[in-house]
């Protein structure tokens, strides 16, 4: 008997792969929020979150790139102050993009992937800074952009190997598991 496999079936075949990368954005998440998670360095803190979603993105593709993009945008806003949901667009166009371009013009390494992340944390913290600070024309709005974001992102980018180097561990453990199922 023939079944009809639709998107939806071929995304319940794959749990193991929803399930450890839900369980590790849930972790990141939660380690980006703790108070003393990551050690600030001259109140620079970093936001892994967005790292995990580009990794993600640039291993596993489009589709379960943008999922996560969104999961993970989510798990961010309910910590945060900001609008609901603008985290989530934000790290889903982010996803969106990074897995586009290792489609058609990249290829998936450690230089391409610091790349992605450099360009990804860069395009998420300027954009909220620019949300957050350019709009309502505060008053410091660059010294926010230099003493705040910019040491932030550099923090952040400082993470990206080890971060690379855990999705792909977890990319190729998947890979091994969806070949033997």
């Amino acid at each position: 008997m023939k079944t009809n496999h639709t998107v939806g079936s071929s995304l319940g075949r794959d749990y193991v792969t929803w399930i450890l990368y839900s369980v590790c954005a849930f972790l990141i998440t939660l380690m980006q929020n703790a108070p003393h998670c990551f050690p600030p360095i001259l109140n620079a803190r970093p936001t892994p979150l967005v790292l995990f979603v580009v990794c993600v993105a640039m291993f596993e593709g489009p589709r379960i790139g943008a999922a996560f993009g969104v999961i993970s945008g989510v798990l961010w806003d309910l910590y945060s102050v900001r609008v609901f949901g603008f985290t989530a667009l934000q790290l889903l166009l982010i996803s969106v993009v990074v897995a586009l371009l290792i489609q058609w013009l990249l290829r998936t390494n450690f230089w391409s992937g610091m790349l992605l992340c450099l360009c990804g944390v860069l395009v998420q913290m300027l954009v909220e800074w620019f949300f957050r600070y350019v709009l309502y024309m505060h008053e410091e709005m660059l010294s926010v952009l230099v003493y705040v974001y910019l040491p932030n992102a550099l923090y952040t980018v400082l993470l990206s190997p080890l971060m690379y180097w855990l999705v792909m561990t977890l990319a190729r453990y998947l890979r091994r598991h969806r070949k033997a199922a």
